[in-house]
């Protein structure tokens, strides 16, 4: 036989002269290795790297809430903001891939329509508590032994 009638044997891309093609519906025999992992040792990988992503974003999310609970006044608002959106904007698959998706013109408008409302109240709270702080003290009547009479000292302050 010549090189190119044993390759053609080897690939099986032709007959040798005088045989035919067997097809065998059997069992097709598939030969392991000992380097190959089984169905059970990759599921449990899967699982692996799926919970890792879950922890991965559970921590993420505690570290911008414990950033929020650092923040002041409107700052505070405005970081409840951003989680509430990135909590919309990301979901994850069933093969644990965290994955993100943009908002609507109509979600858009309602985040800004709670942004709004938030920073209404925000300043209404400011307004009253500062309010309260730079309110003058009643004015009291204190008698004075000093001064002959019953002349009155009211406390300086406006009337």
């Amino acid at each position: 036989m010549t090189d190119d009638q044993l390759r053609e044997l080897v690939t099986g891309k032709r007959l040798l002269p005088g045989e035919q093609h067997l097809d065998f519906d059997g069992p097709k025999l598939t030969v392991k290795t000992g380097n190959e992992p089984d169905i059970e040792a990759l599921k449990r990988a899967a699982e692996i790297r799926k919970r890792q992503a879950e922890v991965e974003r559970e921590s993420r999310q505690a570290a911008i809430e414990a950033g929020v609970k650092g923040q002041v006044g409107f700052a505070r608002e405005i970081a409840e903001m951003n989680a509430q959106i990135q909590k919309w904007t990301t979901f994850v698959d069933d093969r644990g891939v965290e994955r993100r998706i943009a908002l609507t013109r109509t979600a858009w408008q309602n985040v800004l329509d709670q942004l709004a409302n938030r920073w209404t109240a925000f300043k209404e709270k400011l307004l009253k508590d500062n309010r309260e702080h730079f309110q003058p003290a009643p004015v009291s009547r204190v008698r004075s032994s000093s001064h002959a009479g019953s002349r009155e000292r009211q406390k300086p302050g406006p009337q």
